[in-house]
């Protein structure tokens, strides 16, 4: 994802949040797959 380069400091905010929020996502559901297939080094 490009973040636009000339943005208020609340839009750099939103488009940060956004990020965090995609990421933390994505690895959440990487995690869940992973549990599918055997619960390797869990941690909380």
């Amino acid at each position: 994802m490009v973040i636009p380069a000339r943005l208020s400091p609340e839009e750099h905010l939103f488009f940060s949040l956004l990020l965090s929020l995609h990421t933390g996502v994505a690895r959440s559901v990487r995690e869940r797959e992973r549990g599918k297939e055997g619960p390797l080094n869990f941690r909380n």
